[in-house]
């Protein structure tokens, strides 16, 4: 690996003179300047990135950690991201810890070895990072994570997004319209949260269905692997063969609806007519969607926006390092129209 001092030795110049010209010192005369860059280039000289970092304090590096890349609403939110930290000067660096708990962790102990001046991170739970987190304050590194259930139980900042109240909307909606036949295709959850989500469904549908219950209403599977379209895919097609009356179809993702879409497609399914499909992010992609599909704005712009506004001050105030930030955005619901039905005659198309 070459170095200054071989520079130095090769150009008759001091390690400071041929230092500063490599870093673009303007007080290096220009004609200098370039004969070093010129010789450094021939010699195969590549400036050392830990050391600048060392010698500027920073290294301009922003990193997010994110469950699953393929995900629009994730490549989405990080393009925002990217785009306001470069505005400060900073490049973002990605990693997908494909919703595994061990990759999750690794990620983040190592993010606290210098190779960053902060963190954006869609965080699982803190049942595992706990620990980890808290040295993130501890050594006053910036962590904001991202929709992540809210704990005082240990110092962090957040950005999440409120989606009762747009859920509230379209459980009236639906409620209102008729349907008494709903199924939720959900990520894998405790017993505990489970049942909170089975009291806030019930407490929002006016019209509460009398048989509805979690076990056979509410899919909560582990990820096939594959794709959360195929996983939409397959539960949905396995939700009408169990319980073929269902006339809703509510996803958490929105590939896991493209999927769900593509199964009732192919069962002959009218969307909305007959079933109507309801996602919680809307993303760019879902404005292309061949058949109507209710959303959520979740304001991914607002969201990658406010996340690095948070980094950035914690950046520029480290000596008055601030209480834990809280922020919350609004969900909006998009599409509302497409709750109702029509007359159209039943067609396998959408």
């Amino acid at each position: 690996m070459v170095k200054i001092q071989d520079i130095a030795r090769i150009v008759g110049k001091s390690h400071a003179t041929v230092s500063r010209a490599l870093n673009g010192n303007t007080r290096i005369n220009i004609e200098t300047r370039k004969e070093i860059c010129a010789i450094a280039a021939q010699m195969g000289y590549r400036p050392s990135f830990a050391g600048k970092a060392l010698r500027e304090g920073c290294t301009k590096i922003l990193s997010v950690l994110v469950p699953d890349l393929s995900d629009p609403f994730y490549a989405e939110f990080i393009n925002g991201l990217r785009l306001n930290a470069s505005k400060d000067g900073y490049d973002v660096v990605i990693y997908d810890y494909d919703r595994r708990s061990d990759l999750e962790l690794r990620y983040l102990e190592m993010m606290l070895g210098g190779c960053c001046d902060g963190v954006v991170a869609f965080i699982t739970s803190f049942e595992h990072t706990k620990e980890t987190v808290e040295r993130y304050w501890a050594s006053k590194i910036p962590l904001v994570a991202v929709g992540t259930p809210d704990t005082r139980e240990i110092n962090y900042d957040l950005i999440t997004v409120n989606l009762l109240d747009g859920l509230s909307e379209i459980l009236g909606i639906l409620s209102a319209n008729g349907r008494k036949h709903p199924a939720y295709i959900l990520e894998s959850m405790s017993p505990e949260t489970l049942s909170r989500v089975r009291s806030f469904i019930l407490d929002r549908w006016n019209n509460p269905p009398a048989d509805f219950e979690p076990k056979k209403d509410i899919y909560c599977l582990p990820p096939s692997g594959v794709s959360q379209a195929d996983d939409g895919y397959r539960i949905a097609k396995r939700i009408m063969r169990e319980k073929p009356e269902t006339d809703v179809i509510m996803t958490w993702h929105a590939v896991q609806a493209y999927g769900a879409a593509r199964a009732l497609i192919e069962e002959g399914v009218r969307i909305p007519d007959d079933v109507a499909v309801v996602t919680c992010d809307h993303t760019w992609i879902t404005n292309f969607a061949p058949c109507p599909l209710i959303t959520l704005d979740q304001h991914l712009d607002l969201l990658s926006k406010d996340a690095w506004g948070m980094i950035r001050n914690r950046l520029l105030n480290k000596d008055e390092w601030l209480p834990p930030q809280r922020a919350i955005i609004q969900a909006t619901v998009l599409k509302q129209e497409n709750f109702f039905r029509t007359d159209k005659k039943k067609s396998r198309n959408c």
